[in-house]
């Protein structure tokens, strides 16, 4: 049987223009007010499909169910493309010179979503809408972003979003060669920061070549723009202790109180050499600091002296929440009154910190005897 090619030599200005079994001979245009819509197969040849970046919505549109083939460097959409339906898709989007594709998986349920690409720097980027994206704008875990390309992905569902590079991503230098350290980042522009997606999804691939990069649990309306990142570096942590205490009066008969230190910002892998130690001094030299809750089991605790020794070998990560220590202090009901002092202190190099560099790492609050 003959295949049936639709030759697109000239401006596609059709709203709602479809195709079956179409082949891309040569570059046509979507202008504004166009749709160039795909059902069944579309089979890219040479040449491509180019739509405007400033109107995302005029784009070649695959139906729910229609496919594509033969997607090259040298025949793609330059521009949009949007998918409906309720199965995954990789996008044949690029910038008219390379071929970089975005994917999701299936989501949910029937959505549309759309995609486009662009090969220039997000500091200099003006579409799409939030434009420009800063590189130095880094949110929490992210140390560095690619200042060479960017994706725009649009859709409203949670879908696992993959990305491609090629040699000219230098993804070997943004990540000082080490693939773990590769994560998707996207710009929250409530945050004005490019946000760490993770990489939970896997890699493939070779920095120095051709690879793919997964994040999972991406909603794309969340974020303007994504990109490669690299994660944090966690060889120097900067252990932060940060103390709260809902009452910090005492009186004669009331002469405990439960406080929490939250830890942040530790290494992974930690090891029985390299414990986490974590000192609280006494706010007067009677009182006593007992652990409660899980604390009792995770942490040690020591008297030393003027100050409690706590150690831990467990992981604390770098996320908001962290570490946890509850525990309560007591001043004994003859002491006199007058304002203590609790103090919390990481000692440098603790956990395997190979930098002395914890400028966060002590604390103080003032405790109240009245009575």
């Amino acid at each position: 049987m003959k295949k049936l090619y639709v030759l697109l030599l000239m401006v596609c200005a059709w709203t709602g223009a479809y195709s079956q079994g179409s082949g891309v001979h040569s570059t046509s245009q979507v202008h504004p007010g166009g749709h160039y819509g795909v059902y069944g197969s579309l089979l890219f040849n040479s040449g491509y499909l180019v739509t405007p970046r400033s109107s995302p919505t005029n784009n070649v549109y695959f139906t729910d169910g229609s496919a594509y083939s033969g997607a090259s460097d040298g025949s793609h959409i330059d521009g949009y493309a949007e998918k409906a339906g309720n199965t995954a898709f990789t996008f044949p989007i690029g910038n008219g010179a390379k071929l970089r594709t975005a994917g999701i998986s299936a989501p949910a349920a029937a959505a549309n979503f759309k995609a486009a690409y662009w090969f220039e720097n997000p500091n200099a980027a003006t579409l799409p809408a939030g434009a420009p994206f800063p590189v130095s704008n880094l949110g929490t875990g992210v140390s560095a972003v690619s200042s060479l390309e960017y994706w725009d992905v649009d859709g409203a569902l949670s879908v696992n979003l993959t990305l491609t590079w090629d040699a000219a991503s230098n993804l070997s230098v943004l990540t000082s060669g080490t693939i773990a350290n590769l994560v998707v980042v996207g710009y929250n522009t409530t945050t004005a920061k490019w946000e760490s997606l993770g990489n939970a999804g896997g890699t493939t691939g070779a920095l120095a070549t051709t690879g793919t990069i997964t994040a999972n649990g991406v909603t794309p309306d969340n974020y303007a723009a994504f990109t490669f990142g690299t994660s944090a570096a966690a060889t120097t942590p900067d252990l932060r202790p940060f103390t709260i205490m809902p009452n910090v009066t005492f009186s004669t008969t009331e002469t405990v109180r439960p406080f929490t230190v939250r830890l942040r910002n530790m290494r992974t892998g930690t090891v029985a050499s390299d414990l986490i130690t974590v000192r609280v001094y006494k706010p007067t030299p009677s009182s006593v600091i007992a652990l409660t809750g899980a604390s009792a089991a995770e942490w040690t605790i020591t008297n030393s002296g003027t100050y409690y020794t706590l150690t831990t070998n467990t992981d604390i990560p770098a996320s908001p929440l962290g570490n946890s220590i509850t525990a309560t202090v007591s001043i004994a009901s003859a002491t006199p009154s007058g304002t203590y002092p609790l103090r919390v202190f990481i000692p440098d190099l603790s956990g395997g910190e190979v930098v002395a560099d914890n400028v966060n790492n002590n604390l103080i609050i003032q405790v109240f005897k009245n009575m």
